[in-house]
Formats: structure tokens, C-alpha cells, sequence
């Protein structure tokens, strides 16, 4: 780095020290270069904290800092120390180095951006995690970052473009974090004026030609609500998932952190609170509330949950809005019981007040918030893909990374997957055959964490990955079967990306039956965290939300009509469809 940079001085004015109104020149704070500013500090576009001492301008004269300088935050209380922010925008202001910051110089001219985002890399930072001293509260010093290199290529257009590509790739980032935002604020004031307020027969947004008053009852009235298991059974390594409200969140349930139970144990407990496809879960003890809609055929039993079964009274979808809706909400909180631990009884849950219109109505709110969730789910995918993109990732070969094909013998009788088989990331079914009686294309025996990819119609996306504990399923060779070494969910995530289909279809034979063979398919990159537990974050993560969008869509897709505007006197509001 000695080599690359010299180092500038900074100053120690404490935030006490600074003004938030006007001064003679602005400071960069450590704290503000942690948590606020990104790998480029835009200082045209950011609000600095303000010096008004005249007295320091002299004293670092030398030290204003420049377009293309670097500040480094020389402490913190994790291993982010190091964290910097390249300087740019900058003007005729002054511009000043701060407390906790160690501000550098390049000592030859850099493309705007490279040093930002290269000196924020895992291939950079890597080398300062042996540098940093502390426990509670870790720092690095100028000298101990003297001895690291900086890796560039010479060709100022080549650090260009990968500044640019960083800058357009946080510019996306911030784009669907936006529009993420926006249309979570319409949903929480959709949920507010779509749904009557208390002691009101009528909402103060609804769609055009409605006008009859609602209808109110008691939730035990229009559902049949239960809760799970009063016992504890005896937990196992593997068998049946045991849902609590810890696993209930945000519309779906996470495996995060479950139990497991045995197959005798899930068959008593199902007997008088099994789930079924269209119910409705919601957490009753911590976070009261969470719901979670049951779109597939579920594989697991609960405790702790309140259950309210679909009986065709009341639209499910539009019940399992207007239970998110503050109209509820409230009578949640108002029925809490319990200290530190809060909880809901089931009585309260069963005496909620549910107000609900007609059929028709029911069926066109429920399409509404489904369609708002749907988008919401697509803006987090593609905002963590394109936040993914960012790291420090390796590319591998498909071949590389998993077994293709894997040789097995089958089964005298098996459950067969054909290309019709599977839709989204969901397996909607299958067929018993026996080695006499399928087809020819039955040859792939699956095991649990093996992924399958569609080689035909790869566009269609109909990929899936391979989680029951039955062995006992044989796929079509219509599928590459690939067994990974990386995490599974991780690799699974990645086939699903656009840009990786892109490069199949580009490696595909035919144009109206394009199909690529599994051999050309494994010797296709793919880009990876090179940590496994990176892998699997990202791999989960992405997986979740993928069945979100794969489930939003079954729910909706089949519905007819649908939502063009909703009314409010002369006000419209347009939804997206």
C-alpha cells in the first residue's frame, strides 16, 4: 500500500465537536463511514457534519481532501474496521479526514471508484483481519496497513468499467430497495383503508361497484380454529418438521432452528390438528400475530400455533389479509396476557371480530394483497441477487462443484417425475410405476439434496430440488440430475437466475424445442461465495423467496377479472398487475 497511497492527516473533533447547521469546511466522520456512506462518498449528494472552528483550516491545510482520496475507518466494534469510502463530487468545498479515520492519497491516478469497492473486497480486506488488535473494540493502525497490496490493473479504461459496473450494481440495489419500500408503505395503507375501521360498516377505500354494507362475526363463527399439540414429544434427528411460532414468520414458515418428531407422534398430533393446503397459521406466543398461509401440502405437525381451517365460509386469501390488517391488530394486543412472554389465548383468538363484504369482493381484496406481496417478494429477490453480486464470488464449473448423472440401480417399484411433473420450483405430481411398466426416460433415482434441472424448455424454469426423505422417486432424463458438493439450496438459487438460464438457452440445440444435453450443461460456469456459509446464507435466502413468488403465483394467477384501480370518491388508486 506504501507503495500505492500516502497517508494524509486527520483530525479528532468528536461529534460534540461538529455542527449539523453550517461551518467553514464539512468532516468525515469513522462512524458516518461505517454505517452511512457507501464504498464512494458523493459529497454533492451527502449531508456532512460541519467544522466551524476557522482555526483547524490552517492546521491541516495540507490534508483537504480531494476527488479519488480514500478514508478509512481506523476502528470499530467488529471486524469491519477497515471499512472506506473513495471521494467524489467534490468541488470547492473543504473537506476534511475525522476522528477514527485514516485518510490515504494515491500517489498515481485511478479510474473514480476502483480503490472504493476494491479496498471494500473480501480480497482486500482479508489481508487486514490478521492486522486488527482488540477485543471489545478493534482497530488497525497506518503502519500495520503499509505492507498490504493493492492489486490493479494497469488500464485506467479496465478500472473504469469495473467501477462503473460496481456503481450500476449499487444503483440497482437502491432502485429495488426503493421500490421494495414503496410498496410495502401501499400495502400497510392499503391494509388500513381497504378494511372498515372499528364500529364501521364500510371501508374508506373499495373497489368500483360495491356499496352494501359488511357483514360482522366472530372468527370461531366463519373458521374452525385450533391449536396444536399440548404435549412434548420426544424430539429426533430426523422425521417430521414440529412447528412453533418461533418458525412462523413474515407469510411462510422457516426451518430455521426445528425439532423433529417421529412418525408416530406426527400421526397423534395430526388427529386433531392437522394442516391442510388454504389454512391459516398464526403464532400465539412472542411475536403474536405472525401468520403464516399454507399454500402446499404440509409435511409437519404444531404446537404453540393457532390453526384456522379453511371451511369455505369466508374467502382464505382475504382472511389471511384482514388478519394482518390493524383492524385486528388491535384486538390482538388487547387480548395479550402473560409478562416478559407474551401470549394469546385461544379463546381471544377465536372471539376475533372479523368484518367481511361479499364473496365477489372477498375475492378481488384477496387477489389484491397477493399481488402486492408478490411484488414485494420480487423486489427482495432481485435486490439481494444484485447485493450478492457485490462480494467476493469465484467461478466454477457445474462439473466442478457436483456429480452429474449419478449411476444407480432402480427400484422394483417407484415413484416417476416427468417434465410435466414439476412447475416452478414446486413438484405438483407424479405417478407409481414399476421397472417393467415406465418408460425408458425413468432413470434418475434421487437422493435428498440433489438438484434437478430442466434440459428442455429451459426457460420454463421448472426446476427442483430434491428434499423427501422417501428414496424412492425416479425422475425422467429430460432432468440433469446433479448431486453438489456446495450447498444445495445455494446451487439451486443460482440455476434460477435469469442470467444463468440466459447462458443455457445461448448453449441450447433447437429454437422451438431448444434442449441442452447434460454434458455441454456441466461444463457451464457458475459464480459462488467461496464461504460455505456464505453459500448458504445466500442459498436460503433466495430459496424462500423463490417459493413465495412460485406459490403467489398458483394463488392468483387462475383468478379471473382481477384488480385495474380501486375507488375513493374521485381518488384512484392504480395497481400493479
Amino acid at each position: 500500500m506504501g507503495e500505492i497511497l500516502i497517508g494524509l492527516q486527520n483530525n479528532t473533533l468528536s461529534r460534540a465537536d461538529l455542527s449539523n447547521e453550517t461551518g467553514v469546511a464539512k468532516n468525515v466522520h469513522y462512524g458516518d463511514v461505517l454505517i452511512k456512506f457507501g464504498e464512494v462518498l458523493d459529497v454533492s449528494k451527502e449531508k456532512l457534519p460541519m467544522i466551524s472552528d476557522e482555526s483547524i483550516l490552517s492546521k491541516y491545510k495540507s490534508s483537504f481532501l480531494q476527488n479519488g482520496d480514500v478514508i478509512v475507518a481506523d476502528t470499530a466494534e467488529d471486524s469491519t474496521v477497515g471499512k472506506c469510502s473513495e471521494i467524489a463530487g467534490l468541488n470547492d468545498e473543504i473537506v476534511l479526514s475525522g476522528l477514527h479515520t485514516i485518510p490515504y492519497r494515491p500517489i498515481e491516478k485511478f479510474a473514480s471508484g476502483y480503490l472504493g469497492y476494491y479496498l471494500n473486497s473480501s480480497a482486500y480486506h482479508n489481508q487486514l483481519i490478521p492486522l486488527m488488535q482488540g477485543i471489545k473494540v478493534t482497530s488497525i493502525s497506518k503502519s500495520a496497513m503499509q505492507d498490504t497490496d493493492i492489486v490493479y490493473p494497469k488500464s485506467m479504461e479496465e478500472q473504469g468499467k469495473i467501477g462503473d459496473y460496481f456503481q450500476s450494481l449499487d444503483n440497482l440495489i437502491t432502485l429495488h430497495q426503493r421500490k421494495c419500500d414503496e410498496t410495502k408503505k401501499l400495502k400497510k395503507f392499503m391494509l388500513q383503508k381497504m378494511f372498515p375501521k372499528k364500529d364501521a360498516k364500510k371501508p374508506e377505500i373499495r373497489f368500483a361497484g360495491f356499496t352494501d354494507d359488511w357483514e360482522q362475526r366472530k372468527l370461531g363463527e366463519v373458521s374452525d380454529v385450533r391449536d396444536g399439540t399440548h404435549d412434548s414429544p420426544k424430539y429426533q434427528s430426523i422425521g417430521h418438521p414440529f412447528v412453533t411460532s418461533k418458525n412462523v414468520k413474515n407469510g411462510y414458515i422457516t426451518y430455521d432452528d426445528i425439532q423433529y418428531i417421529s412418525d408416530e407422534d406426527f400421526a397423534e398430533i395430526n388427529k386433531r390438528s392437522k394442516v391442510d393446503i388454504n389454512d391459516i397459521l398464526m403464532g400465539m406466543i412472542g411475536t403474536i400475530g405472525n401468520m403464516a398461509l399454507i399454500r402446499t401440502e404440509p409435511d409437519f405437525a404444531i404446537k404453540n400455533v393457532a390453526l384456522i381451517k379453511d371451511t369455505k365460509q369466508i374467502n382464505y386469501l382475504y382472511l389471511y389479509h384482514l388478519l394482518q390488517s390493524p383492524f385486528i391488530e388491535k384486538q390482538l394486543t388487547s387480548g395479550m396476557d402473560g409478562g416478559t412472554q407474551k401470549f394469546v389465548s385461544l379463546g381471544n383468538v377465536r372471539n376475533l371480530n372479523v368484518i367481511y363484504p361479499s364473496d365477489i369482493e372477498q375475492d378481488k381484496i384477496g387477489c389484491y394483497f397477493e399481488k402486492l406481496d408478490h411484488l414485494i417478494t420480487l423486489h427482495q429477490r432481485k435486490l439481494f441477487l444484485n447485493f450478492a453480486k457485490r462480494n467476493d464470488w469465484e467461478q466454477r464449473k457445474l462439473n466442478e462443484v457436483a456429480e452429474f448423472n449419478p449411476k444407480s440401480e432402480l427400484p422394483d417399484e417407484f415413484e416417476y417425475v416427468d417434465l410435466e411433473s414439476v412447475v416452478g420450483t414446486e413438484m405438483i405430481s407424479h405417478r407409481t410405476e414399476t421397472k417393467d411398466s415406465a418408460p425408458s426416460r425413468a432413470q434418475r433415482l434421487a437422493q435428498p439434496g440433489d438438484v434437478f434441472f430442466q434440459t428442455v424448455r429451459p426457460y420454463q424454469k421448472n426446476n427442483y430440488l430434491f428434499s423427501k426423505l422417501d428414496n424412492n422417486y425416479v425422475f425422467s432424463t429430460g432432468y440433469a440430475q446433479m448431486r453438489p458438493n456446495i450447498d444445495t439450496a445455494f446451487l439451486m438459487s443460482f440455476l434460477q437466475t435469469d442470467s444463468f438460464v440466459k447462458i443455457v438457452l445461448d448453449n441450447c440445440t433447437g429454437t422451438s424445442y431448444p434442449a441442452i444435453n447434460s454434458n455441454d450443461l456441466s461444463n457451464l460456469e457458475i459464480s459462488l461465495p467461496k464461504s460455505f456459509e456464505e453459500q448458504k446464507k445466500v442459498g436460503k435466502t433466495i430459496i424462500s423467496i423463490d417459493n413465495l413468488i412460485t406459490l403467489h403465483r398458483r394463488a392468483y394467477y387462475n383468478k379471473k377479472g382481477g384488480l385495474t384501480n380501486v375507488h375513493n370518491d374521485n381518488q384512484q388508486h392504480y395497481a400493479i398487475l
